[in-house]
């Protein structure tokens, strides 16, 4: 709420509106930069050449200016300047009608609108200017101002809506149009026919009222300010912000087009029959925009009826009454829109009117319920007419009664808001124009800035540590969230330790915190060091399974990690004791200060992960995040001292108590509980939603970025949404069941995710990267920020019962509960990864998360039965009702399709099998029943099948290609099990020892357990030993040196996979290789942009003299050495080819193997001259390492590429350096 609220609103000035009309401006230009944004990432075409066509067409032109000619004649007084108005238009008719000579009316009513709307401009630029009146040249102003913003808007409106067709293939049209038959008619059919043959009607009725709907904006905002009513509504921010509500929400959650759109010339006339026409939502290729459902065309003209009745003027309400029953015969004739899109466009605008009006409190009962049921009522439709449409096809009087109830309830609610909005306007009427006692302390916003900044480095510090101690420790579950649980707990200690620091001055230990955390995180390049090091002397040839490496990780990462995090966890109380110091309201700075640390980690994470870490690389990152640190430690002295400065003049013994509410123990006790179940929950969810989104929206590092800042940023607006709230008795409650239902109700969205991105097969707007991405952020938004809303809500409400319920020592109970709230954090992570996931899969886990939250809410309606009330009995109903339908498990053949990847469904076949760890993933066996093959995929990738004639010859020769390079038969070691076929063929090679690592255990198994064939159970074969381990961190800790190292990657993009083509794992893989020996790896040659190929060439080529690569099935080999013996020979391939072992191999082959040599690429010389000239003439520049990741953040680019196209183009150019 605004300070308007607590104003006499019987003296409403002129400011009050000016700062709308400024607000108004600034959502104004967002709608630009929103545009340009889409354009640059390629989901709509736009450019400045358009914007300046747009603006300078005479129609665009004329509807902008008319706003002026409103504007104009809507003043009181301004007599002369209207008689200029109607001369010049009186002039411009004579000169229109005799001189120009084309027949077209409607050009010529055009020009002269446009000349009228001209007059007016310059008419009120006159006035503001010049007139001698203080008030007119302010209202002057103040409407040119207007003019401004709606041509602003009117510029990037239309591509605002064209956003709705961007990101829904899918329409809903023959859904609606089967809805509306359901009610006995078709009013968009029997009124096209009906306008179809009335042209007059058409052309000088319906369509004047269509096209000049905004004009009659324009025409009751100014109304409102020269009404002697005190202004009921923010127009101006309804109408402009409402563009952004609908197009990226409403729009997008039932797109429909119009069915003369979907018809096309069938429509009216010729429509065909009901029963032809299939209810299932299809792709349209055509990109018109999906913005029928709700019709906010006639949304806007029903809420200004409302809005005149509000405003009391007779007159004003029937005008717009009759506007409004126009507009529905418009949008309906015109086909713009089915009846029940304007059906549902009721209680939408009821709720947006809820919204945007003044004066009422937000935390009215009246104004939250007609908002809450405008929305409810909405969704209901979606989800009803998405999931449902039968019930009302089969049963026609549910059509008409749903409709009736839709209609009254919310008009009854809506009705209730506001009569209590006069009511409050009237016990306000006779109060003076004061501030509220208890308003938010403005001197505390600049803290809120400060610890916004602390949030976005601490999220890059977190991001840097992670990826770094992957390297260090292996990027394994168990020494992932050992870090993490290490990270967190020490955010635990820290936030206990500093709600008992005694200190008059809390804003200087933050100051200290700040520059603390700088100086250590400047200097954790060395310290990285330092731990591997130790890390590696402590662990060097224990078994990458010893239970001794958990602990060496939780020692060595409490080392490096408890310092800082100690101290980042101390931040917050701290803060809220110098709030508490400057007399804030102690909830308020609680929720502000969450909001704010929150929100700065969001934008950390999606700025680090799109452009900080992929421009700027670890070091330089880590050294840009202290350097924040440095400024939040410098700004804070200045407050600092600003504050010492005041302080003088302060009683520091009148400190600020919130003494509203009684105290009440066992409210705290319980707030305790739900801080740290509510903990487990939290990271539990985000583990889980993370789990599923990697399987369904992806796993490279640009998803994970997506992932964390959806979560984040719904945590941070949770918070913020919820202040005025805070104190309601029965709200913690309410949002206990409101996440119990919002987490069962998610788990019927996850199946359909990978069909939306299957609908973007084609698609014009989804062939850019930036586009594709923000497609995917679409996605985690909607998975993940509904219950983090949620969750960010219940923290601060949390807070606050604990707060009040220890009023003797507020800061200090507040720094526990942060630290419980954390403990339960690390208890989620750990109970999830290791517990949960692995013994009961991710959907159980997710229910049995939704009965927390359940039982959460319980206890607390329970315990104070006499603050709860129905609401509390219904919406425990619902969550009931909502876990019943739940379904047993997921459809893995859906869910794993994979279609996120190329945006294309990919059809492997239908799932057999399946397991999920963290891991591994999400790990299953399709078989594809007309060609009998089986394909192993993890999160929807493939890793192989048993195609004889395919695959598995590619297969065989991969793992063929090294052993052309070396006779050596001692120690071989495999990174990545995949179907087996690799270790498989080592193995009947001879090799005496074979080691096979791979990340996940359940790869091994299933392929052990649905590919026998092709890799003869070799993990059980005598000299095999089988590693379930990082490959990397396995090599950093064994003391084996091999022969041959093969690597069996089969996605470079996948997150944290690039660390294995980095420099350091090459100097590394060369150091556990003997004198001769050779390693091999698999590269991707498809969907590969030429640089990311150059830079693997190059980084191999960094640490190794010798290196081949081979095309092998469409799919590159590259074998390195830094032997000048080991290229290829006959011996080596005669040596194969006598192999007993081998035979059954060979036949899988299928082909001599001396013609393997000929499916190499490039040789030494070819591949030097290849990075010398692609590099132009630097491949040093090209390598990637462990501190510019240019593979992990450039690869996942490739995947928009065309597959057969790129592989082509990259053939063509790598064979004009070959020496054949």
């Amino acid at each position: 709420m605004t300070k308007l609220d607590d104003c006499n609103f019987t003296k409403i000035d002129n400011y009050k509106f000016s700062h709308e009309i400024k607000i108004s401006f600034f959502i104004a230009i967002f709608g630009i930069l929103v545009k340009i944004f889409f354009s640059y990432i390629g989901l709509i075409e736009y450019s400045f050449d358009s914007l300046v066509l747009s603006i300078w067409q005479l129609g665009t032109m004329s509807s902008i200016f008319s706003f002026a000619s409103v504007m104009l004649l809507s003043t009181h007084r301004q007599n002369a300047a209207k008689l200029i108005w109607l001369l010049s238009g009186v002039v411009c008719f004579i000169y229109v009608y005799f001189m120009v000579k084309d027949n077209d009316a409607v050009k010529k009513i055009t020009i002269i609108l446009l000349t009228l709307g001209i007059v007016s401009f310059f008419l009120l630029m006159y006035t503001g200017f010049y007139d001698l009146n203080h008030t007119i040249r302010t209202q002057a102003k103040e409407k040119l101002f207007l003019v401004l913003i709606i041509a602003i808007v009117s510029v990037y409106g239309v591509g605002i809506v064209s956003i709705s067709s961007s990101l829904s293939p899918r329409v809903y049209d023959a859904i609606l149009y089967k809805f509306d038959a359901s009610l006995g008619f078709s009013a968009s059919v029997i009124l096209s026919k009906y306008i179809a043959d009335n042209p007059n009607l058409l052309n000088f009725i319906i369509y004047p009222v269509y096209l000049a709907l905004p004009l009659g904006m324009g025409l009751q905002y100014v109304q409102q300010m020269q009404s002697k009513e005190p202004p009921k509504t923010y127009l101006l921010l309804f109408w402009f912000s409402s563009i952004f509500i609908v197009c990226l929400l409403a729009y997008l959650l039932l797109p429909a087009m119009g069915p003369k759109y979907l018809f096309g010339n069938y429509f009216p006339h010729n429509m065909p029959p009901l029963d032809n026409i299939i209810s299932i939502p299809v792709v349209n290729q055509a990109t018109f925009p999906r913005n029928a459902f709700p019709s906010m065309h006639f949304g806007w003209a029903f809420t200004m009826w409302l809005n005149a009745i509000l405003m009391k003027g007779k007159w004003q309400a029937r005008f717009f009454f009759i506007i409004g029953i126009l507009t529905i015969i418009a949008t309906l004739g015109l086909g713009e829109h089915y009846l029940i899109d304007l059906i549902v466009a009721v209680p939408f605008s009821y709720a947006l009117q809820g919204i945007f009006l003044r004066g009422l409190p937000i935390e009215n009962v009246h104004r939250w319920k007609c908002i809450l049921i405008g929305l409810s009522l909405w969704l209901f439709w979606v989800v009803t007419l998405r999931l449902s449409l039968d019930i009302y096809t089969k049963n026609n009087y549910l059509s008409w009664i749903s409709v009736i109830f839709t209609i009254a309830v919310s008009s009854l609610y809506y009705r209730r808001m506001i009569k209590a909005q006069d009511e409050h306007f009237s016990s306000v009427s006779n109060m003076p124009i004061a501030k509220a006692n208890l308003q938010e302390n403005n001197n505390l916003k600049p803290i809120f800035y400060l610890f916004i900044l602390s949030g976005f480095s601490g999220l890059i510090y977190e991001v840097v540590f992670s990826k770094e101690l992957a390297l260090i420790f292996g990027s394994s579950s168990i020494a992932t969230y050992t870090v993490l649980a290490t990270y967190m707990g020490g955010m635990a200690l820290g936030a206990g330790l500093g709600g008992w620091i005694k200190t008059h001055r809390p804003l200087l230990g933050y100051i200290s915190c700040e520059l603390f955390i700088g100086v250590y995180c400047i200097i954790t390049p060395l310290l990285f060091k330092l731990i591997q090091s130790l890390y590696v002397s402590l662990a060097s040839g224990v078994s990458p399974d010893a239970g001794v490496l958990t602990f060496y990780r939780l020692a060595l990462g409490a080392i490096l990690l408890l310092p800082p995090t100690i101290v980042m966890g101390a931040t917050m109380p701290l803060l809220l004791a110098h709030c508490r110091e400057k007399q804030g309201q102690l909830h308020l700075a609680v929720a502000n200060l969450y909001a704010a640390n929150t929100i700065g980690a969001a934008f950390g994470a999606l700025l680090a992960g799109y452009f900080i870490i992929p421009k700027f690389g670890i070091s330089l990152s880590t050294a840009f995040a202290a350097a924040i640190n440095f400024f939040v430690a410098f700004i804070g002295i200045q407050l600092f001292k600003r504050h010492e400065k005041r302080a003088h003049y302060l009683n520091t013994k009148d400190v600020y108590i919130d003494t509203q509410l009684p105290v009440n123990r066992l409210k705290g006790v319980q707030a305790l509980t739900v801080l740290f179940f509510g903990g487990v929950i939290t990271l539990a969810l985000e583990v889980k939603y993370m789990f599923l989104l990697a399987v369904v929206a992806g796993n490279s590092s640009y998803a994970f970025s997506l992932m964390l800042f959806t979560f984040l940023l719904g945590l941070a607006a949770g918070s913020i949404l919820i202040k005025p709230w805070l104190k309601s008795p029965n709200i913690l409650a309410l949002l206990e069941f409101s996440l119990a239902a919002v987490i069962l109700l998610g788990v019927f969205s996850w199946q359909s995710i990978p069909a939306y991105f299957a609908s973007f097969a084609n698609y014009p707007s989804a062939q850019a990267f930036g586009a594709r991405e923000f497609i995917r952020g679409l996605v985690c938004f909607c998975a993940m920020f509904p219950p983090a809303l949620l969750i960010g809500a219940i923290y601060p409400v949390a807070m606050n019962c604990v707060a009040t319920a220890f009023p003797n020592h507020p800061i200090v109970a507040l720094g526990l509960a942060n630290s419980l709230n954390t403990s339960g954090n690390i208890v989620g992570v750990l109970l999830t990864s290791f517990v949960l996931i692995p013994a009961l899969g991710v959907l159980l886990s997710i229910k049995i998360l939704a009965c927390l939250a359940f039982t959460l809410a319980i206890m607390l309606s329970v315990s104070f039965i006499k603050n709860s009330n129905k609401l509390n009995i219904i919406f425990a109903l619902i969550v009931v009702v909502v876990f019943y339908i739940q379904p047993k498990s997921f459809n893995y053949t859906e869910l794993a399709s994979g279609a996120n990847v190329y945006f294309s469904a990919l059809n492997w076949g239908e799932s057999i099998d399946h397991a999920e760890s963290i891991d591994g993933g999400l790990t299953t066996v399709v078989l594809n029943k007309n060609q009998q093959v089986k394909t192993l995929l993890t999160n929807g990738k493939f890793q192989g099948n048993n195609a004889l004639k395919g695959e598995m010859q590619a297969q065989t020769g991969f793992a063929l290609a090294p052993l052309l390079h070396t006779d050596a038969r001692e120690r071989a070691l495999v990174i990545g099990y995949g179907t087996g076929a690799t270790s498989r063929v080592l193995n009947e090679t001879g090799f005496k020892n074979l080691d096979i690592v791979d990340l996940s255990s359940d790869i091994v198994r299933l392929a052990n357990q649905h590919f026998p064939a092709i890799n003869q159970h070799v993990t059980e074969k005598k000299g095999v030993a089988t590693y379930i381990t990082d490959g990397r961190n396995y090599l950093l800790l064994t003391d084996k040196s091999y022969d041959l190292i093969g690597l069996e990657i089969t996605s470079i993009w996948f997150a944290g996979a690039a660390s294995l083509y980095n420099q350091e794992f090459y100097a590394l893989a060369k150091r556990k290789l003997k004198s001769d020996g050779v390693l091999q790896q698999w590269v991707q040659l498809h969907h590969t942009q030429l640089n990311d190929l150059l830079s693997v060439l190059a980084s191999v080529r960094s640490e190794f003299k010798y290196v081949w690569l081979y095309e092998i099935g469409g799919q590159g080999i590259i074998v390195a050495t830094n032997n000048h013996d080991r290229s290829p020979k006959k011996s080596y391939a005669d040596l194969i080819s006598q192999t007993s072992g081998l035979k059954e191999v060979l036949k899988i082959y299928d082909r001599p193997v001396n013609e393997l040599a000929q499916k190499i690429l490039l040789e030494p010389e070819g591949l030097d001259r290849f990075l010398l000239k692609v590099s132009s003439g630097d491949p040093e520049a090209w390598v990637s390492t462990d501190d510019n990741l240019y593979l992990e953040y450039e690869t996942p680019k490739g995947n928009v590429l065309d597959g057969a196209q790129s592989l082509a183009n990259n053939l063509e150019m790598i064979k004009k350096f070959s020496a054949k």
